[in-house]
């Protein structure tokens, strides 16, 4: 007999859930730094297409990927430095050095921006929390085939959009 408190899911008695995939989620890591080559078009698009997969009522998407890679990751970096120094005009040149770096520790930077939507039935915690899932499925995708540095808030949150403009998304 199954202890069905142990399964994720079923169909009838038979559970859906694998223990390769507990194991992978088990196994799940992060890096502090990441090298190699950029992700392949293919790759990419499967990494993408996991991330829609997001749940995500009334179909708004409230998210947006910016893919930074190139010379791009130092302007970004410049970015990060810009929105640090609006909360902490003191920063010493060592976290502005620090900041500047980010994002050159991996071939390829993904910018994960909330964009909510004014909605009657879904509010914006429901959207953050979309969001937050879209980014976890892509991360999972990522994990099956790329090292991945571990996530940081790099800007405040009243930076993010500002941030976010200068990069060209619109906003929400």
């Amino acid at each position: 007999m199954v202890d069905k408190s142990e399964i994720i899911s079923f169909e009838g008695n038979r559970p859906l859930a694998s223990q390769d995939a507990l194991d992978f989620l088990l196994s799940r890591v992060s890096v502090s730094r990441v090298g190699g080559e950029l992700p392949s078009t293919d790759a990419l698009q499967k990494i993408f297409t996991a991330a829609l997969r997001a749940p995500d009522h009334a179909g708004l998407k409230p998210w947006r990927y910016l893919k930074v890679a190139g010379e791009q990751r130092e302007k970004l970096g410049e970015l990060f430095v810009s929105a640090k120094l609006q909360d902490d005009p003191q920063l010493d040149q060592a976290a502005i050095d620090k900041l500047k770096k980010k994002p050159l520790r991996a071939p390829l930077v993904i910018v994960v921006i909330a964009s909510i939507q004014d909605h009657p039935k879904v509010p914006e915690i429901e959207q953050m929390l979309s969001a937050g899932a879209s980014t976890q499925n892509m991360r999972l995708r990522l994990n099956r085939c790329f090292q991945q540095v571990h996530p940081h808030r790099t800007c405040s949150w009243r930076h993010i959009c500002r941030v976010s403009v200068r990069c060209g998304v619109p906003g929400p």
